[in-house]
């Protein structure tokens, strides 16, 4: 595979592809949606050997027409979207990049906080409306100053979070399978409580976990109950993580405060509860989408791809399924 064919399936701003394109080895070959179609898809993933990838769902049905595939290259963590057991099945390599976009998601995470507690999108809406509504806002606006942040999933994003909350002097707990080193602990001010106590202390709570069978709907109707009155829920990390319609009726009767959401169980969403509602702050899954992270995001794509073509060893974190036997 001295030149391979590379499929770009997300359609993504020209600057973007761009910045793709400039990264690869010379005599690489690039072809690079140009509607969000499984038709386009098809038709790059033909006789494509790698593919690279965002948001954009891979499953079984478009891997079977790819058939000249070997390597697949998450540009982001998560690889919920890549149909994982086809490609072990089928001998196709699969990275993701471990702590790719751990800056940008946890700002826009502390971004939601912000803007949330403080009404921002109603205070935009009504002052554009030629409404002064300063008062309206003194009475029911919040800080984060000193509250208690809940931070559920303590990986490279959750860290950062927990680091960038320290401007804020709040409490900081967190729910995590494995603890973190002491020293960490030390040096952010974390305290590691159970997921039933993080729900019932925090004043905000905050997401940062894969989505996989444990973790599906883990922000259920049942969780929610033992949040808070009052509490902030914020998931910048996957969608299904939280039932959005028991989330829409805790929001909506005001037993919560309000809620800032990234991702969806359906995306784009689709007669989703959420969209209706004042007090939730929604984006399109972009925490992770900035233009100035993206440099360093397409040369990691590019060097696994280029490891994986050498046979020679991807980077154990962004390792999800490698078929070589081969003894690095």
């Amino acid at each position: 595979m001295e030149h391979p064919l590379v499929a770009i399936i997300d359609r993504f701003e020209p600057s973007i592809i761009a910045k793709i394109q400039s990264v690869m080895p010379n005599k690489w070959r690039c072809l690079a949606i140009s509607e969000d179609t499984k038709e386009a898809r098809v038709k790059v993933l033909g006789n494509a050997n790698i593919a690279l990838l965002m948001g954009a769902k891979l499953d079984d049905r478009l891997l079977k027409l790819a058939p000249k595939l070997k390597f697949i290259q998450k540009m982001g963590a998560g690889v919920d979207n890549i149909d994982i057991q086809y490609c072990m099945n089928n001998k196709i390599g699969v990275a993701r990049l471990n702590a790719g976009n751990n800056i940008p998601v946890a700002e826009h995470t502390i971004m939601m906080m912000l803007a949330v507690t403080r009404g921002l999108t109603n205070l935009d809406n009504r002052t554009r409306k030629g409404e002064w509504g300063k008062e309206l806002a003194r009475g029911n606006n919040k800080q984060i100053y000193r509250k208690t942040v809940g931070i559920i999933g303590l990986g490279a994003i959750g860290r950062q979070v927990a680091k960038l909350l320290r401007a804020f002097d709040t409490d900081v707990v967190y729910c995590d399978p494995i603890p973190a080193p002491a020293s960490l602990e030390q040096k952010l001010r974390l305290n590691r409580v159970s997921l039933s106590k993080l729900l019932t202390i925090s004043d905000i709570v905050t997401l940062h976990l894969p989505k996989n069978k444990k973790t599906a709907l883990l922000i259920d109707k049942d969780k929610i109950s033992l949040m808070k009155k009052g509490a902030i829920l914020i998931n910048c990390a996957r969608g299904g993580l939280v039932d959005e319609s028991a989330l829409s009726q805790a929001l909506g009767s005001e037993r919560l405060f309000g809620a800032g959401i990234d991702t969806f169980s359906t995306e784009p969403p689709e007669n989703n509860p959420l969209t209706s509602l004042e007090n939730v702050i929604l984006t399109p899954h972009c925490a992770g989408a900035t233009f100035d992270n993206f440099s360093s995001i397409a040369e990691r794509a590019i060097e696994n791809c280029s490891s994986f073509i050498l046979n020679t060893a991807l980077p154990e974190l962004d390792v999800v399924h490698d078929p070589r036997n081969i003894d690095f």
